[in-house]
Parts: C-alpha cells; sequence; structure tokens
C-alpha cells in the first residue's frame, strides 16, 4: 500500500480572495489554526482585527491583481 499524501498546510502560504466575512473568513481561520499563512483579499475590509493580513483588491481589476500577485512572498493555495 503506498504512503498517504501530506495534505498538511503548515507553512504553505494561501490567499482567499472575497475573504473578508462569512465562508472566506472561515477558511482564512480554519488555515491559520493549520499553521498556514493566510491573506485575505477583498473590497471590503473585515469587520474586526482578524490577526492575519489583509490586502484590498478588486479582482476586476487586472493591475490590481498583477500588483498583489507580486507582494505575495508565497502562494501555495489560491481560493
Amino acid at each position: 500500500m503506498a504512503d498517504a499524501p501530506d495534505f498538511s498546510v503548515a507553512g504553505k502560504g494561501v490567499l482567499i480572495s472575497g475573504g473578508a466575512g462569512g465562508i472566506g473568513m472561515a477558511f482564512a481561520r480554519a488555515f491559520a489554526g493549520s499553521g498556514a499563512t493566510p491573506v485575505i483579499a477583498d473590497v471590503k475590509p473585515p469587520p474586526a482585527e482578524i490577526g492575519f493580513r489583509f490586502e484590498r483588491l478588486d479582482v476586476r481589476d487586472d493591475a490590481a491583481v498583477r500588483d498583489l500577485a507580486g507582494r505575495i512572498e508565497r502562494l501555495d493555495v489560491l481560493i
């Protein structure tokens, strides 16, 4: 039997588009709780201090997306 793949996200960089509320915020908290480094990108800021990085981003703006891509140190997971 083959070894099971490693699905650990510890140390991974995660970018969550639309992550300032609801499901996106739940993803960010889950990834952070598993040792990943989440970055939330959204057009509106989260309602309160979240404990990880927030980037204002409108994904309809190609230049802004390219700019953010150039500032992300590590990207292993994109949601």
